[in-house]
C-alpha cells in the first residue's frame, strides 16, 4: 500500500517550499539573527556544560559589528584544569579564555531549524503530534549541535587527529563532525524517524 499518492505528495511539496522559502528569507534579516542568537545561546551554554567533561563553553551574543554575519563568540575553558570553578563568571574572567570562536549561526543553527519545523508543519499528521514532534526533533537537533561543537573543540585542545581514549571522546567520534552540510542530513533522518512510524501506522489500520 503507498503511504501517499503521488498528488498528495506533489501538494505537500509545494504547501513546504511555500512555507520554508519565505521563512528561509526572514532568517537573514539581523533583528530575526539577534533574537535567534539569544535564545540559541541561552539554552546551549547550559546543555553543553552538562554534557561535555573537558571544555567550558561560553556562548556569548557578541555586540561587534565588524565581523559580518557573525554575531556569537563562544569562550572556551579546559574543565579538566579549572574543573567546577569554572561555573562562576567572576573565576572565569581572572582566569581567561583560551580561544574565540565565531560560528556562522544562520546555516548552522537557524536554517536547519527552520527545515526541522517545515518538515513537520506538512507532515500528514494531526496538530499534536506536529507539536510534539517538532520539540522532539529540535531538540536532537541541539543535541547533535552540541557534538559538532565539541568536535571542534577537542580539536582545539587534542590535536586534529581525535585520540579515542575516553568514553566522551567515543561519543564525540561517533555523533560529532566537522561537516556543516551533515547537519541538514541529521535534520531529515531525526525528521523521517519521528513521522514515517506515525504514517505507517496509520496507513495499516485501513
Amino acid at each position: 500500500m503507498q503511504l501517499l499518492s503521488s498528488r498528495p505528495l506533489l501538494m505537500r511539496f509545494l504547501f513546504f517550499l511555500v512555507v520554508f522559502i519565505p521563512l528561509a528569507l526572514i532568517a537573514n534579516l539581523d533583528f530575526v539573527k539577534i533574537v535567534h542568537n539569544k535564545f540559541f545561546t541561552t539554552v546551549i551554554t547550559p546543555i553543553h556544560n552538562v554534557i561535555n567533561p573537558k571544555v567550558y563553553a561560553d556562548f556569548k551574543v557578541e555586540k561587534r559589528t565588524d565581523i559580518k554575519n557573525f554575531g556569537v563568540g563562544i569562550y572556551l575553558y579546559d574543565k579538566t584544569k579549572h574543573g567546577k570553578n569554572l561555573r562562576r563568571k567572576k573565576f572565569r574572567e581572572t582566569i581567561g579564555f583560551d580561544v574565540i570562536k565565531f560560528p556562522n549561526l544562520n546555516p548552522l543553527v537557524l536554517i536547519p531549524s527552520i527545515l526541522m519545523l517545515c518538515l513537520f508543519i506538512v507532515s500528514p499528521i494531526s496538530l499534536t503530534q506536529k507539536l510534539i514532534r517538532s520539540i522532539i526533533g529540535i531538540s536532537i537537533l541541539y543535541l547533535v549541535l552540541n557534538f559538532f561543537f565539541a568536535h571542534s573543540f577537542e580539536q582545539f585542545y587534542g590535536g586534529e587527529k581525535l585520540k579515542i581514549n575516553s568514553f566522551w571522546r567515543f561519543l564525540v567520534s561517533i555523533f560529532g563532525f566537522d561537516n556543516q552540510e551533515l547537519i541538514s542530513v541529521v535534520v531529515i533522518i531525526t525528521w523521517l524517524g519521528l513521522v514515517a512510524p506515525l504514517v505507517i501506522k496509520r496507513n495499516s489500520s485501513f
